[in-house]
């Protein structure tokens, strides 16, 4: 058992630092392209200017500053990091088989791993890395115009943001840390969680590197050998076997730990951000003899609620794990259209997963929500994620379009989707420059990022994924796929507004004719 848990940290850690090992030169690189830019600023008594040139020229950095950090090497090094999923998941089941020969891995387990993925490459190469490492340098160029600040002082603010130095390490450095730390620890958590529910495991060890920068939190719970999860309600308040920890005011949990973590959601999101850290699931059986008979004369065991027959998805899901999934999915900033879930053609379960990405699996007919710490404050994208995966639960529900092994697609939608593709016929490379030029000339919010995200990956559904974008070409071609799309963004636009749904007169009636086709089915009798 060491010798797998051992394994297992080994890969992660390893994962981790040889990504970093290319990102300072990068930085550097970042930061040898703005120089010449950064010279070619028309500049009076020692200030910027604020005119058309020098804003001008803030716009053409963006495709530079990309092509510069999303290199070969960079790309390379992303693939890299990717591989080690594949590593973990195996690894993790080598761990369980120790104590179970005869388990079988859920189907669940490569959905999780593939949304893991997607939300990483996201996160490394796409908006991710655009919302926030060339965002910010943009913005510190343009507030510097705008405002007419001084030339030396613009060149020793990129610096300490661009590059490590005695301010600490550079956005990317930073950025990508965060990313990939907390990437494949939770993914790790989330594959390893998910088993040991399988496998009905109660009992857990804390283990993982201990840094000079350890939380409180993470030091008494190493020093804690074992813990049961019936344990947990009373850990996370920050009693640890008579240790009280510090509280932060406002979330009520030890200090360190993500806003909403409960009892539940604790085996993936650990000590929080950057946390290192692994909770290992083990049986009964591997447990001291004497530290469970000690453990049972304190707690008593908790008796797993019963679901009622006949009770529909949300009441369901506010029996799993004796916690309320939705309350648990608006405790992390999302946003909830209760409507919606009145159009699902059968009972679905909605789960709360600290996995980045979320998605519908149609084989267990359920919606998981996602965590991410750079979305959750966007009060509209966090509307619009939730509807669009019960749109896709929806579609597939109710026989509109079926993506489990065998996928169908119901006649009247298939006309449907050919009237949409009819109206931006012809139209798709137009639309698609309009797309590219809008997002170049405007310094967006995140939500308006995720707006022009549904506007593209419209047009990426619409044309096969030769336009447009938002999941990947392969994805597009996969039968079925690019149909799911444009109704789960149907049924989000119904309820929200999209700022760039008039982009284009053609681009404005294929969303009116979405808006229109989901009322319809909102209609039909279930």
């Amino acid at each position: 058992m060491e010798k797998q848990i051992k394994e297992i940290l080994s890969v992660i850690d390893k994962s981790i630092n040889e990504f970093q090992g290319d990102i300072p030169a990068i930085q550097k690189l970042i930061m040898d392209e703005l120089i010449p830019v950064v010279k070619e600023f028309q500049i009076r008594n020692g200030r910027l200017i604020n005119n058309l040139q020098n804003l001008k020229l803030l716009g053409t950095l963006r495709n530079k500053l990309k092509k510069v950090i999303v290199n070969a090497r960079y790309k390379q090094n992303v693939e890299n990091f990717l591989n080690s999923f594949d590593q973990v998941g195996l690894l993790q089941q080598q761990y369980f088989s120790q104590f179970n020969k005869k388990y079988k891995p859920s189907n669940t387990l490569p959905i999780i791993k593939e949304q893991a993925i997607e939300q990483t490459i996201n996160d490394l190469v796409g908006q991710g890395m655009n919302a926030i490492v060339i965002s910010s340098v943009e913005e510190i160029l343009r507030q510097n115009i705008t405002t007419g600040g001084f030339y030396l002082d613009l060149q020793r603010e990129l610096e300490n943001h661009i590059l490590d130095n005695y301010t600490g390490p550079g956005s990317l450095s930073k950025y990508t840390k965060q990313i990939t730390v907390d990437a494949i620890n939770q993914y790790n958590a989330q594959y390893h969680e998910t088993i040991a529910q399988d496998l009905k495991f109660n009992w857990g060890r804390y283990i993982g590197s201990l840094l000079t920068t350890s939380r409180e939190f993470c030091i008494h719970m190493t020093d804690k050998d074992y813990f049961h999860k019936d344990e947990l309600p009373e850990i996370i308040k920050g009693n640890i076997d008579g240790h009280h920890l510090k509280l932060g005011k406002t979330t009520g949990i030890p200090l360190g730990m993500i806003p909403g973590t409960t009892p539940e959601n604790f085996k993936v999101r650990r000590g929080g951000y950057l946390c290192g850290h692994q909770v290992f699931w083990i049986p009964d059986s591997a447990v001291p003899k004497n530290i469970r008979e000690n453990h049972s004369k304190v707690i008593p065991p908790v008796k797993e609620p019963v679901v009622p027959d006949g009770q529909t998805a949300i009441a369901k899901a506010t029996f799993d794990n004796n916690k309320n999934e939705l309350d648990e999915i608006r405790n992390a900033g999302f946003k909830i259209n209760e409507e919606t879930f009145n159009h699902l053609g059968k009972e679905i379960i909605v789960k709360y997963s600290l996995v980045k990405g979320s998605y519908f699996n149609p084989d267990t007919n359920t919606v998981v929500i996602g965590f991410n710490e750079l979305r959750i404050t966007q009060p509209n994208w966090t509307n619009r994620l939730v509807d669009h995966e019960i749109g896709h639960a929806i579609h597939h529900t109710r026989g509109i379009i079926k993506l489990a092994t065998k996928r169908t697609i119901r006649k009247d939608f298939e006309t449907h989707f050919d009237e949409l593709k009819d109206i931006i016929k012809g139209k798709e490379r137009e639309i698609d420059d309009l797309i590219t030029k809008t997002k170049e000339a405007q310094g967006f919010t995140y939500d308006q990022h995720e707006d022009m995200g549904i506007i593209n990956d419209i047009l990426g559904s619409l044309s096969a994924g030769e336009f447009g974008g938002g999941h990947n070409y392969d994805y597009y071609k996969r039968a079925g796929n690019s149909e799911a799309e444009i109704f789960a963004h149907g049924v989000s636009l119904l309820k929200s507004d999209n700022e760039f749904s008039t982009i284009t007169p053609e681009m404005e009636k294929v969303i009116l004719k979405m808006i229109e086709y989901t009322k319809k089915v909102f209609a039909e009798k279930l």
